[in-house]
This record gives C-alpha cells, structure tokens and sequence, in this order.
C-alpha cells in the first residue's frame, strides 16, 4: 500500500453518493490523465462542468507529484467554475475509517529514511478530531512515545507492523488506505457547516 494513487470522484447528492469514479495509480501519468478522466466521468452522467457546485481535493501527505497535480487541477477548475474549493487531510479521512469500538488512533504512513508521517486522533461526539499536526518522525523515536495499549492505521503500518508492540490494535487492512468516500465525512465540522450552504444541497460536485 502507498499514498501515490489518485482517486477522481463526482458526488451527487447531500449524502455524498459516489456516482463516478476513477484512479490513476502511475504518478507520472496524473498530469497528462487528470483532465481526461475528469472529462470522461461528466461525460458519463451528461453533465457540464459549470453543473458542479464545489470542488474537494486532498492535501496530503501523498505523492509529492500526485499532490502537486491534484492541487493545481483543484484550483484551476474551482477558479474557472466560480465554485467552493475544500481541501482535506487524508490522514482524518482514514480515521474516519476507524471502527466504532476504537476511541483514539494514530495513522502513519512511511515517509523513507526510517522516517513515519504520524498524526494522532481522537473520537469525539462529532467525529474524529486531531489531536496533534501532522508531523514527521523518526520511527524509533515514535515508538518510544507511542502509548500502550494503543491503535495504529495507515499505510505505513504494512512497512513497520514486525516493530510494533505487541499490544497495539491494528486497524483492519482493507480500511488502511482512505477510501475516496470518506473525504466527505473527514474533518466533520467544516463539512457539516459547507452541508448548510444552499449550494451543497442536492448538487454534484468533484474530488
């Protein structure tokens, strides 16, 4: 598992229904792909671009390349559109994935050289909240602070699960990697606030 694939969506609805969907799992093909496969899902559901009412995107961590076209596309289309551009953590959309029983997680991802992005979150009344800024860690130094027991998620668990302590929880695997549906529950606060806006109402827009 890596953070280099790119997810394209389009929405529909006030509860986030996936209509259409593709991924590009080459990072050097995302610039040259993004726009096509944008393209070819409104063709798809026989929309024109000026339809969509909002545009959401991912910042990170991931793919420097794959984040670096994603964000450009973001902000070119939502300019070009007139429409809100909302960007998301990916971290807080794979603790969204998190099971219900679990009341607190760390997500991690490798970021090489030894090295874990990390960010801790917490379950709340309204959802999970960061309890720390995404950061980067050396991962001996993570570990020595990482409470126990405790519960682990990310990408990075496949690249470090053999050193981690016994007591840890595990996220199950298939819910390691964001799904691209739950960008939309992420960060619940602002999402909840855009959802008052008339114009998230019963509209279609694109991550």
């Amino acid at each position: 598992p890596s953070l280099d694939k790119l997810w394209i969506a389009i929405f529909a609805g006030d509860h986030g229904v996936v209509v259409e969907g593709a991924e590009l799992d080459t990072p050097r093909r995302h610039a040259r792909e993004m726009i096509p496969a944008i393209d070819g899902m409104l063709k798809a559901r026989s929309l024109q671009p000026r339809e969509l009412t909002g545009i959401m995107v991912s910042r990170g961590p991931g793919s420097y390349t794959g984040l670096r076209v994603g964000l450009a596309t973001a902000k070119a289309l939502a300019y070009a559109l007139g429409c809100q551009l909302r960007a998301v953590d990916t971290f807080a959309a794979i603790a969204e994935q998190t099971p219900a029983d679990f009341q607190h997680v760390w997500v991690i991802a490798d970021a090489l050289q030894n090295q874990v992005y990390v960010q801790r979150f917490d379950r709340t009344e309204k959802g999970w909240f960061a309890t720390c800024p995404l950061h980067i860690q050396r991962v001996g130094d993570w570990l020595k602070e990482l409470p126990v027991p405790t519960a682990v998620s990310g990408p990075g668990v496949c690249v470090y699960q053999t050193i981690l302590p016994e007591s840890c929880r595990l996220v199950a695997e298939a819910d390691r990697e964001a799904r691209v549906e739950q960008f939309l529950h992420a960060n619940a606060a602002d999402i909840s606030r855009a959802a008052c806006d008339k114009k998230f109402h019963s509209s279609e827009f694109t991550l």
